[in-house]
């Protein structure tokens, strides 16, 4: 871990990688606590899992049981944040059109109408969205 406290390790498996294997035999990925001197299997499934690292911790819990009633949401991670962006909703609206080829003016009309997309820092508009 970034902390020095915990260790990603691969288990097991097949000295060579077989991909999309499915077996006993697949490689796991465990978790070991240095402080509480712990193991932690990652990965349960029989499927191979190799290359272990370490990435934003929203999405290693996302990928977890423990997430598995969060659905339709969207996760700011950073060094400094983690976040739930809010405010899906919807903007300008037109009659839905059968014809592909007349779409082009009235999208580009539904744009001028709609608020900018916000940037990186969650403000709308703001880099690294074209301003207005």
């Amino acid at each position: 871990s970034p902390d020095g406290s915990k260790v990603l390790f691969c288990r097991e498996g097949e000295q060579l990688y077989r991909k999309g294997y499915h077996g006993p035999r697949a490689s796991s990925i465990w978790l070991y606590d240095l402080a509480a001197k712990t193991f932690t299997a990652i990965v349960k499934e029989d499927t191979e899992a190799r290359s272990p690292m370490w990435i934003a911790p929203i999405v290693t819990w996302l990928a977890s049981e423990e997430s598995a009633a969060v659905t339709g949401r969207v996760f700011e991670a950073s060094g400094q944040t983690l976040a739930i962006a809010e405010g899906w909703t919807r903007g300008p609206s037109h009659a839905p059109l059968d014809d592909p080829t007349k779409l082009g003016p009235v999208v580009a009309e539904l744009l001028g109408q709609a608020r900018g997309n916000a940037g990186m820092d969650g403000r709308p508009g703001s880099w690294p969205q074209k301003q207005k």
